[in-house]
């Protein structure tokens, strides 16, 4: 396993979650190194090496050595990097504009490798340019690895929002809006958002979590009791492209979702069933009446315990195993055939 410094989230949904899950029964043994970092001598006698959004000048080296060792390459992307500088410039133009390093170095990435792991037909799509061969699996998340943490029972009401900066000011505009309008309700605020969103939020009583490890994320949120929880994106090929991960965290949380009535939640939620969808992410008070609408305990266990049903009958790692380990083996095969 190779990848960026900031990769470890990626990793441990994409991979260490099942080599975790299959290291018991001696299926499998791996190691982890900063791509940065890597040499030739990390990859003897590896069966497979995985490249986890490799971005590095190193991609071209690595993708060498193994060739040299006759060692098959698996690159996983779960973002659309064809897209983000035009969909967002002010953020990542410098970054993954065409003739950027980072961007070159991943077009490298996925045409060296003799595999590239996706998770979403949009992207999938972008990516069949380049790559020789691509295969699609399932998101997955280890349900009792948060289900570990009780929730508390919490009369009051605690509605947020979990991630990465959003583009878009309306979700946090209608979370200022309830946190002040309703005593009953305390806005959580976990990961990052931009400082106008913030602003957006005073005079609420505001519950702050930093940005943390995915094992203090998975406890440390559950002990807010968080009963709903925000997934806006806007229209963009970027965000059409994402992986629901979002839907699998939020109901292992115990939480219900509040989704953009976009790809790729639209392949996921049944509106008022597993999730609320919103049909204008631009409309504060599109979001406020969702909100609003769940204020109710006894129709947020209803909601819940329907995603909860979807989630661990189809995305957790048990189920999805399977099919990673296949997919392992057969790129492993492939690999042997040619040699």
């Amino acid at each position: 396993m190779t990848g960026g410094i900031w990769d470890y989230h990626h990793n441990r949904l994409c991979f260490f979650n099942y080599f975790d899950h299959l290291s018991g029964n001696g299926t499998v043994s791996y190691k982890s190194v900063f791509d940065h970092l890597l040499t030739k001598d990390d990859l003897i006698g590896n069966d497979i090496v995985f490249l986890t959004r490799t971005k590095t000048n190193n991609v071209s080296d690595i993708l060498r050595w193994c060739n040299e060792l006759s060692i098959p390459t698996v690159y996983m992307i779960d973002d659309n990097w064809f897209s983000v500088a035009d969909d967002w410039p002010d953020q990542y133009a410098s970054m993954f504009g065409k003739h950027s390093d980072y961007y070159n170095n991943f077009i490298r990435g996925i045409e060296g490798a003799d595999c590239v792991l996706t998770y979403n037909k949009h992207l999938a799509h972008d990516l069949s340019l380049h790559a020789k061969k691509i295969v699609m699996l399932k998101n997955s998340v280890e349900l009792e690895f948060f289900e570990d943490m009780p929730r508390p029972n919490n009369e009051r009401y605690v509605i947020g929002y979990s991630g990465s900066p959003r583009y878009m000011s309306a979700p946090f505009e209608a979370l200022g809006q309830i946190g002040r309008n309703r005593h009953d309700v305390d806005i959580l605020i976990s990961g990052t958002i931009l400082p106008e969103q913030e602003e957006r939020l005073r005079d609420c009583n505001l519950i702050r979590k930093p940005h943390m490890s995915y094992s203090r994320y998975a406890s440390e949120i559950r002990k807010t009791g968080v009963d709903l929880l925000l997934a806006p994106l806007d229209d963009s090929r970027t965000s059409a492209s994402k992986c629901p991960n979002k839907y699998l965290e939020i109901t292992a949380l115990g939480a219900v979702g509040i989704y953009s009535n976009v790809d790729p939640y639209t392949w996921y939620i049944h509106n008022d069933i597993n999730g609320v969808l919103v049909d204008d992410s631009d409309s504060a008070s599109q979001w406020y009446a969702a909100m609003t609408s769940l204020l109710d305990k006894k129709r947020l266990a209803e909601l819940h315990a329907a995603a909860r049903a979807d989630v661990y009958e189809n995305y957790t790692v048990p189920k999805v195993a399977t099919d990673f380990l296949n997919m392992v083996r057969s790129v492993i095969a492939e690999g042997k055939a040619k040699c």
